[in-house]
C-alpha cells in the first residue's frame, strides 16, 4: 500500500493500481479481524457478549464481500481496458476511486441489515474460534440464500466470466500481426483472479454440500479447511505482485539493499567501538605500568639516600 502511494512502485494503469490499493486496505481490515481470533485462541476463552465479539462478527460480513467485489472490479476494468484500448485513458484514478467507494458503501448494507433485524443474534463458534452471526430470525429462511448469492456467488461469476474473456481477448490480440499487449499488468490481474477463485470456490462448495454431510468429524474438518483456504486470497496478493510486476520487484530490491546497508553500518559501528575500547584498555594498562615503574625508582633512590646519610653519621 505504501509502495504504491508514496513511492509509485507499480508501473501499471492508474485505475488498476487504485483498485489494488483498496484491496490492500480491505486485506488489512480482514487481517486485523483474524488477529482477534488469534488473541481469543491464545487466551483459551470465548469472548461472547463483548465488543470484540460483535465487531468480529459484523466486520467479516463487511470485509469479505467488499474484497470479492474489488476483485471483480479489477478483472472487469482490465477487460474494458484491453477491449477498448482507445478509451483506456478515460479510466482515471478518480473514476476508480468512485467505483471502489460504491463497493464500500454497498457492502456496508449487509452488516447494517444484520444489525437492524437482530443485533444480538451473535454467538461464539468453536469450529473456527470466533464469533459469527447465527441467522436465527425467520426472515433469514429465504433472505439468507439471497444475501449469500449477492455477497459471494455474483462476484465469483463476474470474476470467472471476465477473466476467461480477458484471456481469450489477450490471445486473439497476440495472434494478430503487429498487435502487442502489455502482459505484465494482464498477468497480475489473471493471477489475482485465479488465486481468488481457488480460495473462495471451496467455501462455496462446502455450503452446497453441507446438507448432505452426515459424518460430524468430516463436517468439522471440511468446514475448517474451506474457511482456512479463504485466507489465501488475503495473503497471496503480495507474492503475486512480487512475481508479476517488475517495478515492484525493483522497489523491493532497493529497499532490501538499504536495509542491508543499515545493518552492516550498525555492525561496523559496534565493531569499531569494541576495537577502540580494547585499545583504550591497553593504553591505560601501559600507562599504569610506566607509573608503577617510576614510583619504584623514586622509592629506590630515596632508600639509597637514607642509607648513605646513616653511613656518614
Amino acid at each position: 500500500l505504501l509502495a504504491s502511494i508514496k513511492y509509485d512502485a507499480f508501473k501499471l494503469h492508474k485505475a488498476i493500481v487504485t483498485i489494488m490499493q483498496h484491496m490492500a486496505v480491505c486485506d488489512l481490515f480482514i487481517s486485523f479481524n483474524n488477529c482477534l481470533s488469534l488473541v481469543t485462541l491464545i487466551s483459551e476463552r470465548n469472548n461472547q457478549g463483548s465488543f470484540p465479539c460483535y465487531f468480529q462478527s459484523y466486520a467479516r460480513y463487511y470485509a469479505y464481500p467488499a474484497s470479492f467485489y474489488f476483485t471483480a472490479a479489477l478483472t472487469t476494468i482490465k477487460l474494458l481496458i484491453v477491449q477498448y484500448p482507445i478509451n483506456a485513458r478515460l479510466w482515471t484514478k478518480i473514476k476508480a476511486h468512485i467505483v471502489c467507494g460504491i463497493i464500500w458503501i454497498c457492502s456496508l448494507t449487509i452488516p447494517i441489515a444484520l444489525i437492524v433485524i437482530d443485533k444480538d443474534d451473535v454467538q461464539f463458534n468453536y469450529l473456527q474460534y470466533y464469533c459469527i452471526y447465527s441467522f436465527s430470525a425467520e426472515v433469514w429462511t429465504i433472505w439468507r440464500s439471497v444475501l449469500g448469492g449477492l455477497a459471494s456467488v455474483v462476484p465469483n461469476i463476474i470474476v470467472i466470466v471476465t477473466t476467461t474473456w480477458l484471456i481469450v481477448k489477450a490471445v486473439r490480440v497476440t495472434n494478430r500481426a503487429g498487435d502487442k499487449i502489455k502482459w505484465q499488468g494482464l498477468m497480475t490481474v489473471i493471477a489475482t483472479a485465479v488465486v481468488f477463485c481457488l480460495s473462495v470456490l471451496p467455501s462455496a462448495l462446502f455450503y452446497i454440500l453441507e446438507p448432505f454431510i452426515q459424518d460430524p468429524m468430516l463436517y468439522v474438518q471440511f468446514f475448517r479447511a474451506t474457511h482456512a483456504i479463504v485466507t489465501i486470497n488475503v495473503m497471496a496478493n503480495f507474492y503475486i505482485y512480487s512475481l508479476t510486476v517488475q517495478s515492484f520487484r525493483e522497489f523491493l530490491r532497493q529497499r532490501a539493499a538499504l536495509i542491508r546497508g543499515a545493518i552492516c553500518g550498525i555492525r561496523a559501528g559496534g565493531k569499531a567501538a569494541r576495537i577502540s575500547g580494547v585499545r583504550g584498555d591497553k593504553t591505560t594498562s601501559t600507562a599504569g605500568k610506566k607509573t608503577t615503574s617510576t614510583t619504584a625508582g623514586e622509592n629506590a633512590v630515596s632508600t639509597a639516600g637514607e642509607q648513605r646519610s646513616e653511613t656518614e653519621v
